[in-house]
């Protein structure tokens, strides 16, 4: 187990950098909301939950982060800021 963010979270495959990200808790979501400079009340993050197929709100299961970044062909930062707008597209 690794430490991004002074949370722990396994290395995990399918999601490249960003499995780094994962924490599964509200405060890995804030961690990778700063890093993607989205405010974590943004909508765009409810979306990305919504996408991800997200079970409790501000909380990823593994399954549900890889499942989710893997449908968002996101396995990089600046390609998950690209995604938000094509997941807005998709809702809006």
């Amino acid at each position: 187990m690794q430490v991004r963010h002074g949370f722990p979270h396994r290395t995990a495959t399918g999601c490249g950098g960003l499995c780094s990200w994962f924490t599964g808790s509200p405060e890995g979501v804030k961690a990778l909301c700063s890093d993607v400079k989205v405010d974590h009340t943004d909508v765009r993050i409810l979306m990305l939950a919504w996408k991800m197929g997200a079970g409790r709100q501000g909380y990823f299961t593994l399954d549900e982060w890889r499942r989710g970044l893997i449908a968002l062909q996101a396995d990089t930062i600046t390609k998950l800021q690209k995604r938000f707008q094509v997941i807005e597209n998709v809702v809006c």
